[in-house]
């Protein structure tokens, strides 16, 4: 099993030394659509060779520049949103937070309009089973109180479905349910399970009180019921739009998903963490996404959107962002059931004044093709491949 845990505490640790010496290479890529700065630093092996534990054959991306510490501070924010909170509440302060992020919408729009930005608070540590779509630039951080524990706070796409599964006819290990969701309607979102996807997660009840990462697996998808049935640990939806989506399910160890001792299951039924996908200069930082399962990834953004200390997936649609232009860092892109055949990280509208497109620090875990870059509205498309792969950790 891949020690995700693990490996994130192992890369905090790293970006904390904020080390430079003779092995710190500086690699400048250029193409005729985008510029990608990517940097290479040796003592990185030396420092993850002992991250990957247990048995099965895992790779790594690290993509690195600079390597810069981890900030903690506090950010002055505009409104605060607390699993402790009250929906009657202001939200304007620590002290008085709400308790949904849907319940702030109408004060993040209002305030949006009068200053052309929001920055919006989530205390860390806490779980909002929710998302946003806005109609203007929005910067989403976390923020610490006095009880605070963690680093993230999480938006999550998925619900737990303990009950409910039933046996299919003739089958000896495949369990089915219509799952009911919200949203997956408008751009980029297309066919659920050609773009977007409707994913199973098989979460160890007894691991996740130490590992919360490493305790969440996102099961394998297949093209079929048949495929199903042969292959433990999968599941399949039809390619469609319908609502409630029939969810075909092959637990890892063949035993009901209804009531399971050792796992419980979730089943992704939102589209989006936060999208943002027309608005330029978005800022999110310091946050768990997980789970959802619009085509245009967990957390769009437009033009010159910052992401910094993002946790993606595991599962995601096709992509886990799509992202119009910016930067991404610290962040680390765990595998989705669909893409890792395809591309985590999308930079959508890379050509034109003031478009700057960077990955630092990130690593992309079990996904061979991180990255790719097209013009909106163009067929021309330049994949990280096709320019150098800077790290290939393995083991097995």
């Amino acid at each position: 099993m891949l020690d995700c845990d693990k490996i994130i505490n192992k890369v905090d640790t790293i970006f904390k030394k904020n080390v430079y010496d003779k092995y710190f290479v500086h690699l400048h890529i250029t193409s005729n659509i985008s510029m990608i700065l990517i940097s290479f630093f040796k003592y990185i092996r030396a420092c993850m060779h002992d991250i990957t534990v247990g048995t099965g054959r895992y790779t790594v991306f690290l993509l690195l520049l600079h390597l810069p510490v981890w900030c903690g501070a506090q950010v002055k924010l505009d409104y605060y949103v607390s699993n402790a909170g009250n929906d009657s509440f202001p939200g304007t302060s620590i002290t008085s937070p709400k308790k949904t992020i849907t319940a702030m919408a109408p004060a993040l729009q209002k305030t949006a309009n009068l200053t052309g930005i929001v920055k919006l608070g989530l205390r860390v540590g806490d779980v909002f089973d929710e998302g946003l779509v806005t109609s203007y630039p929005i910067q989403v951080n976390s923020y610490a109180d006095t009880s605070a524990a963690n680093e993230f706070a999480v938006l999550n796409g998925t619900k737990e479905f303990a009950t409910g599964w039933l046996k299919k006819q003739n089958a000896n290990f495949t369990f089915s349910q219509p799952i009911p969701y919200s949203g997956f309607v408008g751009y980029g979102i297309n066919a659920i399970g050609q773009y977007s996807f409707i994913s199973v997660f098989e979460i160890d009840k007894e691991l996740e009180k130490t590992a919360p990462y490493t305790a969440r697996k996102v099961l394998s998808y297949m093209p079929g019921i048949t495929e199903v049935e042969n292959n433990a640990g999968s599941f399949y939806t039809p390619v469609g739009n319908q609502n409630p989506m029939p969810v075909y399910l092959h637990t890892s160890d063949g035993s009901s998903p209804n009531d399971n001792n050792r796992y419980r299951y979730e089943v992704t039924v939102r589209d989006y963490g936060i999208n943002s996908t027309f608005q330029y200069n978005n800022w999110f930082e310091n946050l768990w996404v997980r789970g959802f399962g619009g085509g245009i990834g967990m957390l769009p953004g437009g033009n010159n959107s910052y992401y910094n200390k993002i946790i993606f997936g595991p599962g995601a649609g096709i992509h886990h962002a799509v992202v119009r232009s910016g930067t991404v860092n610290h962040s680390l892109f765990l595998p989705g059931a669909r893409n890792t055949n395809a591309f985590a990280l999308t930079f959508y509208d890379n050509e034109g004044l003031g478009r700057h497109c960077t990955i630092k620090n990130s690593i992309f875990l079990d996904i061979p093709l991180p990255c790719i870059c097209t013009q909106a509205g163009a067929p021309i498309m330049v994949p990280l491949k096709w320019i150098v792969w800077l790290v290939l950790l393995t083991a097995c």
